[in-house]
């Protein structure tokens, strides 16, 4: 005896098969997209200084610096009384302690090693926001950025 095939349950079958196929692909799409974002993120640097006031200019010049050399880095900058905190509950990529406040570098760096985290000194002639202390501060930065 021959069986009967039903049309319409055929066409579910195909569809369904069809749109399980459409989602595997969407899915796999997606994680490949979702890769590819982690890996593009932008990287963020942090200065820690006494008042803050003289990092954030320099924040500033040397987030120019990098986007102008096609760098996807942002530098921001904080007092050393914000930093051990920043540095255990943000999601900066490195920490530069500025020169006036490298008493507080052994504490900072405990904090980053706990964190995972690097925690670098500033040498002094990086720390003037003039074109050649900006080159070096963010020369310093690509070098010390996690990859």
């Amino acid at each position: 005896m021959k069986k009967e095939i039903n049309p319409v349950s055929t066409a579910k079958t195909m569809l369904s098969k069809s749109f399980m196929n459409f989602l595997m692909i969407e899915i796999e799409q997606g994680v490949k997209k979702y890769n590819f974002m982690e890996e593009c993120k932008m990287k963020k640097a942090l200065i820690i200084c006494a008042g803050g006031m003289s990092s954030s200019l320099l924040a500033k010049k040397a987030t120019e610096y990098l986007k102008g050399k096609e760098h996807d880095i942002e530098v921001d900058a904080v007092s050393a009384t914000e930093g051990g905190k920043k540095i255990e509950n943000s999601d900066f990529d490195l920490f530069l302690v500025s020169p006036q406040t490298k008493m507080y570098y052994q504490n900072l760096k405990k904090a980053g090693d706990r964190v995972g985290k690097p925690v670098v000194n500033i040498p002094p002639q990086a720390y003037v926001p003039i074109p050649m202390g900006i080159e070096k501060l963010g020369n310093l930065i690509l070098q010390e950025l996690p990859e």
